[in-house]
């Protein structure tokens, strides 16, 4: 197990090389100038010459590749063309909602895909089977932006009082019943898709399971239900 991690360590080194090119080279060949993009409203000759002499915009594109990933294994990611922020800042700023959204989105994900995929599967062709296909069925055929703006206009326009605001950040550390209330419309938009998943997963692999012969055999011996399906389905 160690060897095969330390391999796949290995690897990434080639892979993240070839991606920092594929991501200098996108930026290169992409429509405009940097240095106009960086200046904004300011059209000054000088000034947009100064720019591009400090962004290093002047030297050879592979000097520009060496130089900026010389940068990068700083911790030197550039500056933002549209706020001038630098990006390293901007993403630590960002990270704490973003990893909270990400952990929230995986924990609605896993632990409904849990209980209603063993409950589909326990109550074949009921109406809680019924209701976890459609869940697949809509899950996959809705893209997130889709349904992210569906749950928008139900609670925000259709249902009244504003039980879960359609938008808005509140840190977690300065109200914790609003940052929940914020993070629920989010979470749901971007585990459904992966829930869709894990539900039909966790419904299939059950049906599998319930015919196997250690089954019948946990079941003859007179085990609960419950035991059957958590100690020996699961």
């Amino acid at each position: 197990m160690i060897r095969y991690i330390l391999r796949r360590l290995v690897l990434m080194v080639p892979v993240a090389f070839l991606v920092t090119i594929g991501v200098f080279v996108l930026v290169r060949i992409s429509p405009g100038d940097p240095a106009l993009t960086f200046a904004g409203e300011e059209r000054d000759p000088a000034a947009i010459a100064a720019i591009r002499e400090e962004m290093g915009l002047n030297q050879s594109v592979p000097v520009q590749y060496v130089v900026w990933l010389a940068h990068v294994a700083q911790g030197d990611l550039g500056r933002s063309f549209q706020t001038h922020q630098r990006v390293l800042e901007a993403v630590t700023e960002r990270l704490p909602a973003t990893l909270e959204l990400g952990l929230a989105a995986l924990f609605f994900s896993v632990t409904v895909a849990l209980v209603v995929g063993i409950l589909s599967a326990v109550k074949r062709n009921s109406i809680v089977d019924l209701l976890s296909t459609s869940i697949t069925l809509a899950g996959v055929s809705f893209p997130s932006f889709f349904l992210g703006i569906v749950l928008i206009l139900l609670f925000a326009y259709v249902i009244p009082g504003h039980i879960f605001p359609p938008g808005g950040y509140v840190p977690l550390a300065q109200d914790v019943g609003d940052n929940l209330r914020r993070l629920v419309l989010p979470a749901i938009t971007l585990a459904t898709a992966s829930l869709a998943v894990n539900l039909r997963q966790v419904r299939s692999s059950l049906l599998d399971v319930f015919g196997l012969d250690y089954m019948r055999t946990a079941r003859g011996k007179g085990l609960h239900e419950r035991t059957v399906i958590t100690r020996h389905a699961l």
